[in-house]
């Protein structure tokens, strides 16, 4: 069985692969698709997840520009932050970073809060031209090397 928190996978892949999905508490979450005529009621008890949502259709094909340099980053809206996180990824690791909106307010919350002014060694910043998407790539930029997409404003 297959442990998966967050994932795009096509449905047909899903269901040929017979992969199983399971929640924090290690529970069978259950597949289906939505019903006709109503996608906001399914056949299923909670938890499920709707296959509908793993691919957005209305997506445009990807066309990923690199973003060179931290002014460019800005002017898109974003800085880049680190975060003291011992061990959130992988064994050994220190810290995270972060695209943050350069407007939004840091939670108060977070310590050890630090605002970059270079993109890191051995990550990539990497703009969707098509959908207007922005992402940070790289070992300590999320759990599968790279972080969740962010709309550019």
């Amino acid at each position: 069985m297959t442990k998966i928190k967050k994932f795009s996978i096509v449905p047909d892949m899903i269901k040929k692969a017979g992969i199983k999905f399971y929640d924090e508490k290690d529970l069978p979450i259950q597949l289906c698709e939505p019903l006709e005529g109503n996608p906001d009621i399914p056949q299923f008890q909670p938890p499920f997840l709707r296959i509908d949502t793993f691919a957005k259709r209305t997506a445009k094909p990807i066309n990923i520009v690199l973003v060179q340099t931290t002014q460019e980053l800005r002017q898109l809206g974003f800085i880049i932050c680190v975060l003291k996180t011992p061990g959130q990824f992988r064994a050994g690791q220190k810290v995270t970073y972060r695209l943050r909106y350069k407007d939004d307010p840091v939670p108060p919350n977070v310590k050890d809060y630090r605002v970059l002014g270079y993109i890191p060694t051995d990550h990539t910043i990497q703009r969707d031209t098509n959908n207007a998407r922005i992402r940070m790539c790289g070992r300590n930029a999320g759990r599968f090397g790279f972080s969740e997409w962010k709309d550019i404003r």
